[in-house]
């Protein structure tokens, strides 16, 4: 009986501490990385431009929990309203991103870019960090604002160990909105606070 009761003390503290060990790691996993267009603006609070000029986002991504490695991006506009001048409409990141797998190829309505890290995977993004950035012209007056917006398409691969290898971990994606004026002044939009989280990833979140 001493011996069974030894070793119960002995074993049991290690069962407990590998169970606590999977839940973190379970709770850890899962999509949490967002996708927005900077300056942030909305609906009521739209950036103004006047026919014939440039208007510019940066894409930003905020991981999250996640590790992003590569960034298959679908920006979605009217076409009618604005337009993109092909490769030079998207700008991405060569810091952050040094390899553009894919693009950028403007489409009808729509502008694709799939951007990696490379083979690095200590340079996976932990902390909020610039994509890239993305041009138009204004072509014609809107009655309301219209919109830029980051697409379902859009995927977000990471290198988490608590992510798989083909997940999607984009959780949300915010746009931006744009009015458009005949003639007359232009203005930006009211700087809207955000609290945006941050995450210090460990080296065990990163996949060999």
């Amino acid at each position: 009986m001493g011996a069974f009761l030894l070793f119960l003390a002995i074993t049991l503290p290690v069962t407990l501490y590998l169970s606590q060990q999977r839940q973190s790691t379970q709770s850890q996993a899962g999509a949490t990385t967002s996708l927005y267009l900077t300056p942030a603006t909305t609906t009521s609070n739209p950036v103004s431009k006047a026919v014939g000029q440039t208007v510019s986002f940066d894409v930003m991504v905020n991981p999250g929990n996640n590790l992003p490695s590569v960034i298959k991006l679908e920006i979605t506009y009217d076409p009618t309203k604005l337009q993109a001048n092909g490769a030079s409409s998207f700008v991405a990141n060569s810091t952050a991103f040094p390899q553009v797998i894919e693009g950028p190829l403007v489409l009808n309505g729509s502008i694709i870019a799939t951007l990696s890290i490379g083979s690095d995977t200590t340079k996976a993004i932990a902390t909020t960090t610039k994509v890239g950035t993305v041009t138009f012209t204004t072509k014609e007056a809107t009655t309301t604002t219209t919109e830029i917006t980051i697409s379902n398409r859009t995927q977000v691969l990471s290198v988490a160990t608590a992510d798989q290898a083909t997940e999607n971990v984009l959780s949300s994606k915010t746009p931006a909105f744009v009015t458009i004026t005949n003639t007359g002044s232009t203005t930006s939009p009211t700087t809207i606070p955000t609290t945006v989280p941050t995450a210090t990833p460990t080296a065990a979140q990163i996949s060999p």
